[in-house]
Order: structure tokens, then sequence, then C-alpha cells
């Protein structure tokens, strides 16, 4: 399963690719690689398939350059907890 728990497409454009479909973002399934010309690639980590289970190397704890996108969410939850409270002082 891709991000917000929805099938992975599988697709051929030259070799064999796998598709977010949220984001239509193409790359290939055992290196992570994005197609020619495209330099953004998501992380890969070594993987063991055992009799009872798949088992993958992930590090403890990824860095995270903070984005765009952290900006905006915690601007919104920063909006939705004064709504709720100007929302419960109304009621009271």
């Amino acid at each position: 399963m891709s991000p917000k728990s929805s099938p992975i497409e599988w697709h051929k454009v030259a070799e064999l690719e796998l598709r977010c479909p949220w984001h239509g973002y193409d790359y290939d399934p055992l290196t992570g690689k994005p197609p020619s010309g495209f330099s953004d690639a998501p992380a890969c980590f070594p993987l063991e398939v055992r009799e009872d289970g798949v088992y993958v190397a992930v590090p403890a704890e990824l860095a995270h350059e903070r984005t765009v996108s952290d900006v905006m969410v915690e601007a919104r939850r920063a909006s939705r907890t004064a709504q709720t409270e100007s929302t419960h002082r109304r009621a009271v």
C-alpha cells in the first residue's frame, strides 16, 4: 500500500515502475530511482525476505528537513484549535 492507504499502481513506461496514484510519482521499485531526467527519489532501505516475513532495515530515526508543507499543517492545526476554543467559549 502507498501513502493514504491507496493501492500502488503498476505500469510500464520504459521499464517496470511503480506509480503513486495520489502524486503521480514514478519510480523503480527495486532501487527507488526516479525516471530519467528526474532527481527526486524516495528513501530506500535494504530488505530481507524470511520465512516469517519481510524485514526492512529502517534507520532508528530519519532526519526531517522542515518544508512549506510542515508550515501549512502547523497553521491549519493552529486555526482549528482557535476555532474549537472560540466555539467552546460561546457554548459555555
